[in-house]
């Protein structure tokens, strides 16, 4: 550690927040010398020393005054001078109404361990010049006048040795503790660092992951309907569809996302059903209804028993998409609102893009023949306020079906 090392640096210099430190050490002072003042006022005032009394009460003063300003003030540096200039006044009417024989001499010895702690080494070490300057000055003076003084000055000046000694042991232990903290501070932030990039690694995982899940249960959803002749691009309209009910039903973020990622396994069941029903051209028999009805439980079955949110809401979707409002629906022949919000949604949504699309057994309806059919069916087949929703939002549900042309 080098000299200018340790003459620019101090205990108060190792200190962070050096406002709040040298506040509270001002203020712990102000408030432990005023009582003192006072008494020291009052003794002198009463055995006669009213140049004591007089000095002694404007230490006060200028204390009192100190604490004020730092209350009031953000310029601290000004502030803390206050406190050293405070023992001042007893020094000069020790020396010119005692001289060195009056112990309050040794007030002036504060003064290097205030600024030390107050103003940091630099200036600390300028007081104990002062002071070595002061007393070889004074010393000499008692030479030339003859001074019977009753201090030997190489006690005094051991005493400032002593005094140089303490600021540097402070300064070598407060330079140790800076270091210290400059090298864990220096950890820190590669260990910050390191853990931003962890964290990024972990979120970018996870939207792999989620991208990976989306992909799986699209296809998952595709293969459902490719088994009946349906295009990939159906399970992505009643994705979007679905989607934008919830938005417009204002579901929290999460529930959006996962009716987006969970209405495309709706019809999921038909991997169950035969090709000769799913694929049949014409009118189904009623035994061939009965069994193609049956892909709803198949669906819900297939997903009922996950612990994932997310399959469990494409189990609801499964089971409750052919449920009609009026409780004519299947498999549970429910009723109103007794059917799942995540059914009546994709109810809505799958039949609205069924009438739009070619199937093997029919042609794509006319917007205006699906319409008619939907405002029909309000309250009877779907439930009557999402049919309101759809048809004040008609315009972004056209735009989704736009997006995903066969």
């Amino acid at each position: 550690m080098s000299l200018k090392n340790l003459i620019d640096s101090g205990f108060y210099d190792g200190i962070k927040d050096k406002d709040r430190f040298r506040i509270r050490f001002v203020n712990s002072l102000v408030l432990a010398f005023i009582p003192l003042y006072i008494v020291y006022i009052f003794i002198n005032y009463k055995k006669g020393f009213y140049g004591f009394a007089l000095l002694d009460t404007i230490n006060v003063i200028i204390l009192v005054s100190t604490y004020i300003y730092l209350k009031k003030t953000s310029n601290i540096e000004k502030a803390t001078y206050g406190l050293l200039i405070s023992p001042l006044p007893i020094f000069l009417v020790a020396f010119f109404q005692g001289g060195v024989y009056n112990s309050a001499f040794f007030w002036f010895f504060l003064f290097p361990i205030w600024a030390l702690f107050l103003k940091g080494n630099k200036v600390g070490l300028r007081w104990i010049v002062a002071l070595f300057v002061m007393i070889i000055l004074f010393y000499e003076y008692a030479k030339i006048t003859q001074l019977s003084l009753p201090y030997n000055i190489n006690l005094l000046l051991i005493l400032l040795v002593a005094l140089s000694i303490e600021s540097f042991i402070v300064s070598y232990f407060t330079k140790m503790r800076k270091d210290y903290d400059t090298i864990i501070e220096s950890q820190n932030k590669s260990l910050a660092k390191y853990q931003r990039e962890l964290e990024s690694k972990v979120v970018e995982q996870e939207q792999e992951i989620v991208e990976i899940q989306r992909d799986i249960i699209f296809t998952m959803g595709s293969i459902g309907e490719s088994r009946s002749k349906e295009t990939a691009n159906h399970v992505r309209r009643v994705a979007g569809y679905s989607q934008l009910f919830a938005k417009l039903l204002n579901f929290k973020q999460d529930e959006i996302l996962m009716i987006y990622q969970a209405s495309p396994m709706h019809d999921i069941g038909k991997v169950g059903i035969a090709d000769s029903i799913l694929n049949k051209p014409g009118k189904l028999t009623n035994e061939e209804f009965d069994t193609m009805k049956t892909h709803s439980q198949l669906g819900y079955d297939l997903l009922k028993d996950s612990k994932r949110s997310l399959l469990k809401m494409a189990a609801i979707i499964a089971y409750g998409h052919h449920e009609k409002w009026d409780g004519s629906g299947y498999p549970n022949k429910l009723k109103g609102e007794d059917i799942h919000i995540y059914g009546r949604i994709t109810a809505i949504a799958d039949v609205f893009d069924a009438l739009g699309s070619d199937r093997i057994y029919k042609k794509a309806w006319q917007d205006e023949k699906i319409f008619a059919l939907l405002k029909e069916q309000k309250g009877k087949h779907f439930d009557p306020t999402l049919i309101d929703i759809f048809f004040d939002n008609l315009d972004e549900f056209l735009k989704i079906r736009d997006t995903y042309v066969d």
